[in-house]
């Protein structure tokens, strides 16, 4: 089996399903191979999906099946998904539908802006909402020290056990700790895409879609994944930039950023592509 088609059929039909939400019938016949109930916007746009949601070369199945598609194009074809009314109009009608679907399937895929569900959930539409609680608050340039009072110490005039004014006297010891301050990590789209992070102590998901600046805590270690196009990380007043046609992977541990294959990517993952 094709090595792209190992990796699909590991991840799941569900889990693939809840990623991009293509239906389920037509991802169990797509790792399958089998193209008779596929037209050609069907199969271009499939792939396309999750060529771009799990950065696999999937040009061999494309090629087999419309290899496949051309040899049928004359036998009747039969579609699971939805029910074409027959007559003159039939065939704009059905090519209409497959292109709402194709749409709408890209449009969930890039502007989703929630986690995925947790892996072994029974309910399809329990969406988990998007927590950004690794995201620390910018910091403003005039911040007032924080202190800490580590230690005082109070001279009694009396041994009860209760404390009062009376018995408290001016002789007081304060020693001032400065409270540090965390690392920013600085991430920038210059257009609106979808980026998105996994803390590695937790593997904790969260994702984000914006235009602008997205600010993490650079103390921490971060696999980080952004869409096709450019992205700019900054930390401690030095500058990284990337650009790709491609999704793009990094890992950040102890303050280094580094861009990773997916290979790497999955073995800090626990195995998983997101």
């Amino acid at each position: 089996m094709n090595k792209a088609l190992e990796e699909l059929k590991d991840i799941g039909t569900q889990k693939i399903h809840e990623t991009t939400h293509i239906p389920r019938a037509s991802i169990e016949a797509f790792i399958n191979e089998d193209f008779s109930k596929m037209n050609k916007i069907q199969l271009n746009g499939f792939i396309a999906i999750l060529e771009r949601e799990y950065s696999i070369d999937l040009s061999a199945l494309k090629k087999n099946g419309l290899s496949y598609i051309q040899e049928h194009q004359n036998e009747k074809k039969v579609r699971t998904d939805y029910v074409v009314p027959q007559g003159k109009s039939s065939k704009f009608i059905y090519i209409f539908v497959a292109l709402i679907v194709l749409l709408a399937a890209i449009y969930f895929t890039m502007f989703n802006d929630t986690e995925e569900p947790l892996q072994g959930s029974e309910n399809e539409n329990n969406i988990v909402e998007s927590v950004e609680k690794e995201i620390v608050p910018k910091i403003e340039n005039s911040l007032p020290k924080v202190v800490l009072i580590s230690d005082v110490n109070i001279t009694s005039e009396s041994n009860s056990s209760e404390l009062n004014d009376e018995n408290v006297t001016d002789n007081i010891e304060v020693i001032v700790d400065a409270v540090p301050v965390d690392a920013i990590l600085k991430i920038t789209h210059k257009s609106r895409r979808w980026f998105g992070y996994v803390a590695l102590d937790t593997h904790k998901k969260s994702t984000k879609t914006f235009k602008g600046i997205l600010d993490l805590n650079g103390s921490k270690n971060w696999l980080l994944i952004s869409r096709p196009g450019a992205i700019v990380f900054e930390l401690d007043d030095k500058t990284q930039k990337y650009k790709s046609s491609k999704n793009m992977r990094f890992k950040y541990i102890d303050k280094k950023l580094t861009k990773i294959k997916l290979a790497e990517w999955k073995k800090l993952n626990k195995g998983r592509v997101w």
